[in-house]
């Protein structure tokens, strides 16, 4: 009965796989067949292995590596000759800074100059004692006003 039933829950498969047995010629394999079975494993594992390293070798022959032309590469070590041999950056940096400020203190004093001459030329053109006094509380508001725009310059 137990041999029906499973007969019937085997009906359906089309597997059937072949099950060998001792009986049938099958022998287990012995120490040295075990070994060199493991070795025929290792040599087809390297095999690939090295094909794989023989492909990727390849595969980076042919792929496109950037070149640098002489021309670039001269300016380059000129620039790269130029910063090994001159003063660190903080200097340079510093010194910039120091010739823009004496820059903006040479402009300052010329446009000083020109605001007296100025005033002179007025002052000696012989105005009334009003127009004078007027003259020079503005020019000692504009000295002022720039006195005070150097300073936020600086700080």
């Amino acid at each position: 009965m137990q041999e029906e039933n499973a007969d019937k829950d085997l009906e359906g498969c089309t597997f059937q796989p072949t099950i060998y047995s001792v009986e049938e010629g099958y022998q287990k394999r012995n120490l040295d067949q075990f070994l060199e079975d493991q070795n025929n494993f290792v040599k087809k594992i390297t095999k690939k292995i090295e094909e794989h390293k023989v492909k990727a070798s390849i595969q980076e022959d042919s792929a496109m590596h950037p070149v640098i032309d002489d021309v670039s590469r001269k300016i380059v070590e000129e620039k790269l000759a130029e910063t090994r041999y001159s003063k660190p950056i903080h200097e340079r940096l510093y010194e910039l800074n120091k010739e823009i400020l004496d820059k903006k203190e040479m402009q300052r004093q010329m446009e000083m100059e020109k605001f007296r001459a100025q005033a002179s030329q007025i002052l000696e053109g012989g105005g009334s004692a009003k127009k004078r006094d007027n003259l020079e509380q503005i020019l000692y508001d504009d000295a002022e006003k720039r006195r005070r725009e150097l300073q936020k310059a600086k700080d």
